[in-house]
């Protein structure tokens, strides 16, 4: 199978498949309201929160790793459940609001340079400064070509060399800049060279894309942008869903939003799974994108696990149970289930 980000990115993150994501949607549990029972297949770990709640006067694992996560917005005086509460829903109204704000996304030269100042690195704002002197040298450029241009005339192509100098430096500066990587290594451990014999015949579709992206600023803008779009979507899909569900807590809906815009994971060919942040220099997608995900993260924090543990304990857990449901309709077939009411 393939991934969410090789099927759905330009080109691709080369991740390994997660067969979780094979499934369904009504068998994952992404249906609110009925689940579809299958034979020694492990349900969702749905439950009503109310228990929850109440052990928020008492203190659970839930509120302690509130506290750790939204430490920075816990104030001296934010001590009583209430406070929780305000606090985690200003976080899930701020995901929905600007989500981008909340996941890292990819970004390349020509998006930088349309970034306030202010958010800049040192580093990156030199660079800009690099490539708007870059610009305004191709601009230059140009205006020679057009100043020798005939009235009725096709114009005289002069300094064409010096133009398409110009326009390299360009591209390798906005390069430079991009997040992604775009530098494909082939099985001899060397970048590919399409006249080497060797990596003419190792070289894959999405090889040929990513070194055609090395000289097109057009495809690594359009590739960040893909992934920003399907991120930030994600994650306001995932607040909404969260938030009409009535199996969790405020604070443990704020949790699994703030875990499911900083980690992700990527799988062995054994379906083990790894935890891997999502971060601008990566294709990695948001991981938790139902309530049913969710739910298996929070029993993990219910049971009393850190934040990033319960994620890793919780997204392998659904994808054991994934695997089992694809296996159950392999062997039996597409059959109809008997709806048992959640």
């Amino acid at each position: 199978g393939f991934s969410k980000a090789e099927t759905e990115t330009m080109l691709g993150a080369g991740i390994q498949a997660v067969d979780a994501i094979m499934v369904p949607s009504s068998v994952r549990g992404l249906n609110r309201g009925v689940e579809k029972a299958i034979s020694g297949v492990q349900s969702v770990p749905y439950s009503n929160a109310q228990k929850d709640i109440a052990a928020l006067h008492t203190g659970s694992n839930s509120m302690k790793q509130f506290s750790e996560a939204f430490g920075v917005d816990i104030k001296q005086k934010d001590r009583t459940p209430e406070d929780v509460e305000r606090i985690a829903e200003d976080y899930l109204d701020s995901v929905i609001a600007a989500p981008e704000d909340h996941v890292a996304v990819p970004y390349t030269g020509s998006s930088l340079l349309k970034q306030d100042e202010s958010t800049l690195t040192q580093e990156q704002k030199d660079d800009v400064a690099k490539l708007k002197a870059l610009i305004v040298e191709l601009e230059e450029v140009h205006k020679e070509i057009e100043g020798v241009r005939g009235i009725g005339r096709p114009p005289v192509i002069r300094n064409q060399d010096k133009r398409e100098k110009v326009q390299k430096a360009i591209n390798e500066q906005d390069l430079k800049m991009t997040s992604l990587d775009y530098r494909v290594r082939m099985s001899d451990g060397k970048e590919l060279n399409l006249d080497d014999p060797l990596h003419y015949v190792e070289a894959t579709g999405i090889d040929l894309v990513t070194a055609r992206a090395q000289v097109d600023s057009g495809l690594r803008h359009r590739e960040a942008i893909e992934i920003e779009e399907k991120r930030t979507e994600d994650l306001k899909n995932l607040v909404f869903e969260l938030l009409i569900s009535t199996d969790f807590t405020t604070a443990e809906r704020a949790l699994v939003a703030k875990a499911a815009g900083k980690f992700s994971v990527t799988s062995d060919a054994n379906g083990r799974l790894k935890v891997v942040n999502i971060s601008a220099n990566n294709r990695h997608n948001v991981a938790i994108v139902s309530s049913a995900d969710a739910a298996f993260v929070i029993q993990k924090l219910r049971e009393g696990l850190p934040l990033k543990q319960a994620f890793f304990e919780g997204m392998q857990e659904n994808a054991d149970r994934n695997v089992a449901i694809n296996k159950a309709l392999n062997k039996n077939g597409w059959q109809k289930f008997d709806q048992v009411p959640r």
